[in-house]
């Protein structure tokens, strides 16, 4: 079943003007036949993530949930972390769509305010003849969580003070947003005013960090700092000292820092007291347009359509 395929970026066949990952023919299947295996490989567990200490499968919110408790490595704090991943089928329009939500706080968000997903990957089963159209489509959904938090305690630790940063909690001063939150912080040598200047020296000594004339900082990330699953990521650090405001614009693999995928924002408080906070602000966009988003995107499809041929070929 399946035959010789491939995968591979091309124009999208269903969606004029952008560009989705579309596999050549998958022989000895139709497409409703394919679609429904999709869905038995998934009831059955088998998305399971590679990381999970544990898996749980049920129907929920009009589709089928896939929850994951994923080990977290030591150098993020260890213990377990839970992923989700909602799973509508639609046979009229022969697709599924998978919205993601990273956190647990994010997915009672989405189920309980109607809030956003962080991604949601859409996967066509295509007709005459049988072939598979995939992208994923990435929202402006703030993220405050655990490695939001992480960031922060990593700096205050750095400099031996408690490491007192939370994870979604409210924003200050603006309602309705949540993110990762200090308490008060009390020591002679970070202050309100040179804390920036204690976070350029912590990124120097922590992270492979090229500093431009200008001041800002070109990083070299190895996974101190949260792309979980990438080997290297490329982030740019400008600091807006009146406003007390850090912007981290963050790129992924693309190692020649064209296609931004989100902001994280620290800022630091003085009033009532010296706090910090943290959040990160995703760009809402195909991520399959994005030149180097492709490989990731073609490599994630074929595994997953591999996994479910030959689920469908063994039962």
């Amino acid at each position: 079943m399946g035959g010789s395929y491939s995968f591979e970026v091309t124009d999208s066949p269903t969606m004029p003007g952008h560009k989705s990952v579309v596999s050549t023919e998958i022989s000895g299947v139709d497409a409703a036949k394919l679609l429904q295996g999709i869905e038995k490989y998934v009831r059955a567990g088998q998305t399971k993530h590679m990381a999970s200490a544990s898996c749980s499968v049920e129907d929920k919110a009009g589709g089928v949930l896939v929850s994951d408790k994923i080990q977290v490595p030591a150098i993020f704090g260890g213990g377990e972390h839970s992923i989700y991943n909602l799973y509508n089928f639609n046979a009229e329009t022969s697709s599924v769509d998978i919205h993601f939500c990273p956190t647990e706080f994010m997915f009672k968000e989405f189920l309980d305010n109607k809030g956003l997903v962080a991604t949601t990957s859409r996967i066509k089963v295509l007709s005459d003849p049988v072939r598979i159209e995939f992208w994923v489509d990435a929202t402006e959904a703030r993220a405050s969580g655990p490695i939001m938090m992480r960031m922060l305690n990593e700096m205050l630790k750095f400099y031996s003070l408690p490491q007192t940063a939370k994870s979604d909690q409210k924003a200050l001063g603006k309602d309705g947003k949540y993110s990762a939150v200090t308490d008060p912080i009390e020591s002679g040598e970070v202050t309100p005013d040179n804390y920036f200047d204690k976070f350029r020296e912590f990124l120097k000594e922590k992270s492979n960090v090229t500093e431009l004339p200008d001041g800002t900082m070109v990083e070299e990330r190895s996974g101190m700092f949260g792309d979980i699953g990438r080997a290297v990521s490329y982030a740019k650090h400008t600091i807006n000292k009146e406003a007390n405001h850090l912007y981290c614009y963050e790129y992924g693999d693309d190692e020649n820092m064209q296609d931004l995928i989100s902001v994280t924002h620290v800022q630091v408080h003085k009033e009532p007291a010296f706090v910090v906070e943290q959040w990160n602000e995703p760009v809402s966009q195909r991520l399959t347009d994005l030149k180097s988003r492709g490989e990731a995107q073609v490599k994630l499809i074929k595994d997953f359509v591999e996994g479910v041929l030959k689920f469908m070929e063994e039962s």
